[in-house]
């Protein structure tokens, strides 16, 4: 058993994980809200560097300290980075030493632990750990360094090599890690196991380089077996290879692959699209689809840009596209469109156009806006052999509201360390293959780990209860916002090369090795019925509790200070000198810093800068702040952002008021943001309200991968005998199909057995299927659940009619403590919910729930039972 399987079973035996300290989620942007599998992740590093035996020895920990986290591309590994430096800080580490093959990688990630300006900072405002603050800054070596924070060095494995092993001043040297405890941080560790793997596919030259790199990290390691600790992370660990896993089995602490990430909903689904045209064509459908999403999500209120990478085979074929492209899109036209629109044969394509015409945008305004969009000043260029410092934060923050950029175009400086989760188009501008053997090559193999980078979920949100980090539409495969949920890759019509694309992606876990639309298909006798067409269903809603007594933002808000860059209007040679640097001509200036708080800029200015956010009007900050007196008083008052400063640097002694503007634009949208992410507190109602049937339950179609066994994906019509179950000659079923897990088929075919005395008593008896239609609230909470089944019984009576509507759960025994809350609200309908409604049509509605469904153990089995009795029962049911 390998250790992160040791820890799992561990927790199992002590009935779960022990919570973590406060001071890790306290000490992380609020933003940034640790996922499941990153909080299982860090429970299980405290239990392997905290839990001892009765004697005193640990019971995980090895000295030195060696551990893994094998993690999806995308899954924040580098949040999990910052809160074990929390956790180590708590335990006496100051000094972390972060390295990675990368420079690009390195620039990225220093400025996401020491830029509180940037979009993807890690870290909250104000530190703390056990109530003392904690400054975290960056450090050349450890010689010197403080005692008060978390010192921060950053190098490449290669510098590292070459600082310790050719002494220069200022630069690390063992001493280093030898006279005190150091804590290593590795990212993208599989570059430093060529001594252990001894790869097949590298060249003696790149064996010895990486060996010897290999070697430096292990005499750092040794250097301070006691205490040093070496944290690696990487998300393509060759576990396959024997040497690798006999090296780390007793190191993961955390094992959560591509293809779980993508299986729980924080991926896009990838698209591979073929099509026979010369790659400008290709590249022109592309930007089609890219402005689609766009006004998908501008009809939807949500302020996302969609960005494309166009993907060349070497720097000269990049540059001669990017003069193409450039050509291109300032020729484009109309005449232009309706050819490209003849050729479209992708279904998503014909789509674009369709919902354009719907939009009633011309293709004559089409061509116009993507001369525009495209146009080469929202068009970055990544072909040269280093990227610069500029060009690497511009690439890693597209998501940025003021970064101006909608393609990309590069060869292979991106295909590691790159962080986009906007990017939603990857245009691949060449047509070769490298397989061997029938296997994919290399490039191929590069090309599916850079579809897997790009796959990360862009996060929304359109209900103020939905996770904005998950997949919505996978039970709704025909939602119009579905393209939103997409990754495509555009390349030429070449069936073999898309083939071992295909088995690349499979084999990193980017795609699932089977995938389909299921079609949950209403029975056309059930859809005409009378119950259908004229009847009701009842669900609560979500309600936010009284926020009358606010009156001030969090500290967190109120309390920051922002050093946003702004452009400058002209050099000054003169003056008090901010700092002395280079314009991009290598020439001298002189630049100046000024600090104003937001209170002390003139009306004028805050006025013109709220007024570019929609967020900010007055309206809607009342929603959220119900006892703001007016906008002035939001910019003004220190409750709110009076005290707010901004820092910014120009190369005039005073910046200009557009400068202001600019900078104060920059602070309010991350202030608008992160009042949209005040916590809410919610409750679900108890009344409940009517929706006509027929347009709650519907048709649909859902996302299947990978099925297997008897459960989800499978139609119950194929599986094994014991579930087995032809739903579409049974009429007490409203659809013609069910895919649900093992545990739903299993009380279809229990229900099979109860139908018939249900029907002996009620005029009409349907089961049907909820996928993702109907949510109800619990009442205390506001958490929304999606119970599997609806259980309609209808009485005849005369004229008028009593109906019931009943809230089934099937769940298997492993999972009823986690999901107790669920039974619990099920069961409360009847009591606490007002679920008796009369109705214009003078029937009578009453709203049920039932405990869990589980067939093992019986007694569970037969609770349910006894609870399905008293709708067969008159003493059980209530009076009318």
């Amino acid at each position: 058993m390998n250790l992160y399987e040791r820890l799992e079973a561990a927790a199992e035996d002590r009935g779960g994980r022990e919570g973590l300290p406060d001071y890790v989620q306290d000490g992380l942007r609020p933003s940034h809200q640790l996922r499941p599998y990153q909080t299982i992740a860090l429970q299980d590093f405290l239990a392997y560097f905290d839990r001892k035996r009765p004697d005193g020895e640990p019971v995980y920990r090895q000295r030195p300290a060696h551990t893994l986290f094998h993690m999806a591309t995308g899954s924040g590994k580098t949040l999990v980075m910052a809160g074990l430096m929390l956790f180590l800080y708590e335990r006496g580490y100051r000094n972390f030493l972060f390295f990675v093959n990368s420079t690009n990688v390195l620039e990225k990630t220093r400025d996401n632990f020491l830029h509180p300006g940037s979009p993807k900072y890690l870290f909250n405002d104000t530190v703390r750990v056990n109530g003392d603050p904690v400054l975290i800054r960056e450090v050349a070596n450890f010689q010197l360094a403080p005692a008060d924070g978390i010192n921060l060095c950053f190098s490449t494995i290669q510098g590292l090599h070459t600082d310790l092993n050719n002494w220069r001043e200022n630069q690390l040297t063992y001493e280093d890690f030898a006279e005190r405890k150091v804590v290593l941080i590795s990212d993208e560790a599989h570059h430093v196991n060529a001594l252990t793997k001894r790869r097949k596919d590298l060249s003696e030259a790149e064996i010895e380089e990486e060996r010897t790199w290999e070697s430096t990290v292990a005499g750092i390691l040794e250097a301070n077996r006691a205490e040093n600790v070496l944290v690696e992370f990487t998300a393509t660990l060759d576990l396959a290879n024997p040497a690798i896993k006999a090296k780390y089995d007793d190191k993961i602490i955390a094992d959560y692959p591509l293809s779980r990430y993508r299986s729980d909903g924080y991926s896009k689904e990838i698209q591979l699209l073929q099509a026979d045209l010369p790659p400008i064509d290709r590249a022109l459908q592309a930007i089609v689809l890219s402005q689609y999403r766009l006004k998908l999500f501008e009809r939807h209120g949500l302020a996302i840009k969609p960005v494309l990478l166009f993907k060349s085979r070497s720097i000269k074929d990049s540059g001669a596209f990017v003069t193409l492209f450039d050509e291109t899109i300032a020729r484009l036209d109309e005449t232009r469109l309706v050819a490209l629109r003849r050729l479209a044969g992708d279904t998503r394509v014909k789509q674009a156009f369709a919902f354009f015409d719907a939009e009633g945008i011309s293709l004559d305004i089409l061509a116009l806006e993507l001369r525009e969009t495209f146009a080469p000043v929202h068009c970055l260029a990544i072909n040269s052999k280093a990227i610069s410092p500029k060009a690497q934060i511009d690439v890693n923050t597209l998501e940025s509201p003021t970064n101006p950029y909608r393609a990309i175009f590069a060869v292979d400086m991106l295909n590691e360390g790159w962080d986009v989760l906007n990017l939603f188009d990857i245009v691949r501008l060449y047509d070769t293959r490298d397989a061997k053997a029938g296997k994919p090559g290399r490039t191929t193999t590069q090309e599916a780990q850079l579809i897997g980078r790009g796959a990360r979920y862009c996060p929304f949100r359109l209900k103020d209860d939905e996770n904005p980090y998950i997949r919505k539409f996978d039970t709704d495969l025909t939602n119009q916002l579905r393209p939103c949920e997409e990754l495509v890759f555009h390349s030429a019509h070449n069936v073999r090369y898309i083939d071992e694309l295909r088995t690349a992606l499979i084999e990193t876990g980017a795609l699932p090795k089977v995938a389909f639309a299921a079609e949950y298909r209403l029975k056309e006798a059930f859809a005409a019925s009378d119950l259908y067409q004229r009847g009701w269903i009842f669900v609560n809603k979500r309600l936010a509790r009284d926020r009358g007594e606010i009156t001030e933002l969090p500290a967190n808000i109120r309390d920051r200070e922002f050093k946003p860059k702004v452009a400058s209007t002209g050099a000054s040679r003169a003056g008090a000198a901010f700092g002395d640097k280079r314009d991009d001509v290598g020439v001298a200036v002189t630049t100046y810093a000024a600090s104003r708080k937001l209170s002390e800029l003139p009306a004028r200015v805050m006025t013109g800068a709220l007024h570019r956010n929609n967020d900010l009007r007055f309206d809607r900050l009342r929603d959220a702040l119900p006892n703001l007196a007016s906008l002035a008083e939001f910019w003004q008052s220190p409750s709110y952002l009076g005290d707010i400063k901004l820092t910014i640097e120009t190369r005039e002694p005073e910046p200009s008021a557009e400068q202001w503007v600019r900078a104060a634009d920059v602070a309010l949208r991350q202030v608008a943001t992160d009042i949209k992410r005040l916590e809410v507190e919610h409750f679900g109602s108890r009344e409940f309200e009517a929706r006509p049937l027929r347009s709650a339950i519907t048709d649909r179609t859902v996302y299947v991968a990978d099925p297997s066994g008897d459960g989800l994906g499978i139609p119950q019509n194929r599986v094994r005998e014991d579930l087995r179950l032809d739903l579409s000659a049974l009429d007490w079923y409203g659809y013609t199909e069910n895919y649900g897990t093992t545990e739903e088929k299993r009380f279809l075919v229990y229900f099979k057995d109860q139908a018939a005395r249900l029907q002996a008593e009620y005029d009409r008896v349907v089961v049907l299927r909820n996928e993702g239609q109907l949510s109800i609230y619990d009442f205390d909470t506001g958490r929304p659940f999606e119970p599997d089944f609806v259980l309609i019984l209808r009485e005849a009576a005369g004229q008028a009619h009593r109906c019931y509507q009943i809230f089934v759960e099937p769940k298997g025994g492993h999972l009823t403590e986690k999901d107790r809350w669920k039974e619990d609200l099920l069961l409360r309908l009847e009591r606490d919910g007002r679920p008796v409604n009369k109705l214009a049509d003078d029937n009578e509605y009453l709203v049920w729930g039932l405990p869990f469904y589980t067939h093992e153990p019986p007694a569970d089995l037969r609770r349910f039972t006894d609870a399905l009795d008293r709708l067969v029962s008159p003493v059980g049911k209530p009076a009318a």
